[in-house]
């Protein structure tokens, strides 16, 4: 063997560890996946013309610089509908502005936004500032869908299809 297979031997087994090391980095991010049944209970059961077959699964991922993804994703939703989801913080109704168990105005910072289904499924995904360990132990607040078949009301929790401890089983 000459110096140069030993120099391009060496450096083969150096890029395939590296790769297996990056490899491992990733494989430490928590995840935990949670999943909601269409809101038959709770704090305002739903009422509307929504198929109640619906659900949903929320996956948190720990990422870099203590924050998480955040993915949504809805099953047996209407197809060609835009569905609102989001998060709110949990609150004293007494305080609040309509008597919610929650601030009206959505946590950008943990999750808000759309699916825009073409099938019977759809999916969003967002960064929260939030660590995986805040979403799953400490932060309280609930996980809303929005029917899209009614005017988006954040005061009357009776017009969420999906409603439920954020990031609890």
């Amino acid at each position: 063997m000459n110096f140069k297979s030993i120099s391009k031997a060496s450096l083969l087994l150096l890029a395939l560890s590296a790769g297996l090391i990056s490899c491992d980095k990733e494989d430490d991010k928590q995840t935990e996946t949670f999943n909601y049944s269409f809101n038959t209970s709770g704090i305002a059961p739903y009422t509307g013309t929504h198929a109640t077959t619906l659900s949903a699964e929320l996956t948190v991922t720990e990422s870099d610089d203590d924050k998480s993804m955040v993915m949504i994703t809805l099953n047996d939703a209407i197809k060609d509908e835009t569905y609102m989801v989001h998060a709110h913080d949990k609150a004293d109704a007494t305080s609040t502005p309509n008597g919610t168990p929650y601030l009206e105005t959505p946590n950008s910072n943990v999750l808000a936004g759309m699916i825009a289904t073409t099938s019977t499924t759809g999916s969003y995904e967002q960064e929260s500032s939030m660590s995986f360990t805040d979403l799953t132990t400490t932060y309280d607040g609930f996980l809303v869908v929005h029917d899209p078949l009614q005017p988006v009301n954040t005061a009357d929790p009776s017009t969420y299809v999906i409603l439920g401890d954020f990031a609890r089983n």
